[in-house]
């Protein structure tokens, strides 16, 4: 059996997070290294930048700022109804449906509407490794479970209303840990069908002022 094939990371870790998790569009090829936007069992997109931070995951030596995006790729796809990808025209932003603004081009690794404030930190291995361990020695069951295990954070982010994600399954409640750690933000999900999910990313670097 081969070797699965090195990919790249990007800088705020998000995308391989949201490859693991099966309620989430985005699939990471191990046979070629590469990270795919899922639109139906048989269609995928290719991504060649993170739209969190920006990291181009194809071509990592061409320029990490890409200036604002012209290629015209996420508009496009905005307008395909088999893709995931929307324009929200009151906050002038494109965003994928549980996850919240895309602040970069998926496509290009171009800066988005609304992204100039975009920066993230790179995830410390040693507090995300903390964060799910901590996680699965506690063996979390639900949303109070995990605060149980974590404690309740400053600022409680809590879904009462199901969160649709593509249609293929539901975020019935969450919680976000800002403020527990210095680098990263975690987050743990709790789906409609009751499966417990843990993500961790790169906290958003606040904008100088």
């Amino acid at each position: 059996m081969s070797a699965p094939t090195p990919y790249i990371e990007c800088e705020c870790g998000l995308l391989v997070d949201l490859a693991g998790d099966p309620t989430v569009p985005i699939e990471l090829d191990w046979s070629s290294g590469t990270f795919y936007l899922v639109v139906s069992p048989t269609r995928s997109v290719m991504l060649r930048a993170c739209a969190f931070c920006g990291a181009r995951i194809v071509d990592p030596n061409s320029a990490s700022d890409a200036g604002m995006c012209s290629c015209e790729c996420m508009q496009i796809w905005a307008l395909d109804p088999e893709i995931p990808i929307q324009w929200n025209e009151n906050t002038k932003q494109f965003l994928i449906s549980g996850l919240g603004p895309l602040r970069y081009c998926f496509a290009c690794g171009g800066r988005l509407p609304g992204s100039e404030s975009a920066h993230f930190m790179v995830p410390s291995e040693a507090e995300r490794t903390e964060f799910f361990q901590r996680f699965r020695a506690a063996n979390i069951k639900s949303i109070e479970d995990a605060i149980l295990a974590f404690g309740t954070p400053p600022n409680v982010d809590l879904i009462c209303a199901p969160m649709d994600r593509v249609g293929v399954k539901n975020v019935r409640r969450q919680i976000i840990y800002s403020d527990t750690w210095t680098t990263i933000v975690g987050i743990i999900q709790e789906m409609e069908d009751g499966e417990i999910i843990a993500i961790a990313h790169g906290k958003v670097i606040p904008k100088k002022a």
